[in-house]
């Protein structure tokens, strides 16, 4: 259980570096 949510939350946090890097370049 731990693992996934925790797996979940990595990839919103990339997904959101993502969005920040487009918007600052």
């Amino acid at each position: 259980m731990i693992s996934q949510v925790l797996q979940n939350f990595l990839i919103y946090v990339q997904w959101m570096c993502q969005i920040c890097c487009r918007h600052f370049v």
